[in-house]
């Protein structure tokens, strides 16, 4: 079987979907007795459009059997490339599948790395109860963002709590932007990056050196004490945020 697979772009965690396809479809491979060639119609768009249509058609020409598309921009394109043909597409990394237009469309389907906005903010809430301003600070450029923003807000709405609105994109505008909404007086959250050296994650164990990523987990310490550890199994997979709630409700 031909299999294509088209990445976005090179990026740690759509990296780790590529490989993580590859890993499996060797070993069904192996229990079935088959060959899946992804080696030869494997593609990287560098997050260019233009690339993402002609790898599009150059897959449908070489006649894959299937083709996996990693982000929404690429199952968008490939499911364009494929229209008149029978060429199915699996698609991983997109979170909010109804927007992007592929439900309903035949040919079509995949997973979801949707955000548990409603469950994150209980986490806020529990932590804070009296919680009156809430900064949502995001990336108007990635669609990852539409749908977490939107449920946020009406997280805020039905709850009454205000809150603030920034956009930052590089580096330099995410930090004016959290500057901007400590200013107006958001009740805010450090947000702390391990990317550098991984000191904290060799640390406490939790640093996956294949991949220079840390394995998702959560952490709640009260008094500088570690009272809580939840290791997620698989890092595609989210925290059990329930669980979490509870936790943080008996440690207030």
């Amino acid at each position: 079987f031909k299999v294509g697979i088209v990445n976005y772009v090179d990026h740690a965690s759509l990296n780790q979907i590529v490989e993580s396809v590859e890993s499996r479809l060797d070993e069904l491979g192996a229990e079935k007795g088959v060959t899946f060639d992804y080696a030869d119609y494997y593609a990287n768009a560098q997050a260019d459009q233009s690339n993402l249509n002609q790898i599009g058609a150059d897959l449908v020409g070489d006649g894959v059997d299937v083709i996996v598309a990693v982000a929404t921009p690429t199952a968008a394109t490939m499911l364009a490339a494929v229209e008149d043909t029978d060429i199915p597409v699996v698609y991983s990394a997109v979170t909010d599948p109804a927007a992007a237009g592929f439900d309903g469309e035949e040919n079509i389907t995949g997973t979801s790395d949707a955000l548990n906005t409603e469950a994150i903010m209980k986490l806020i809430t529990a932590v804070n109860p009296d919680i009156d301003t809430i900064g949502l600070l995001y990336d108007l450029s990635q669609d990852a963002s539409t749908q977490a923003i939107a449920d946020a807000k009406a997280f805020c709405d039905a709850n009454g709590i205000k809150y603030i609105e920034k956009n930052g994109t590089t580096t330099a505008e995410v930090q004016m932007a959290a500057e901007a909404l400590i200013a107006a007086g958001v009740k805010a959250v450090e947000t702390l990056s391990d990317y550098r050296d991984g000191s904290f994650g060799r640390a406490f164990g939790v640093y996956i050196s294949e991949l220079g990523l840390l394995a998702r987990c959560v952490f709640i310490v009260k008094d500088g004490v570690v009272q809580y550890v939840q290791l997620v199994p698989e890092v595609t997979d989210q925290p059990d945020f329930d669980d979490v709630l509870r936790a943080v409700k008996k440690l207030s």
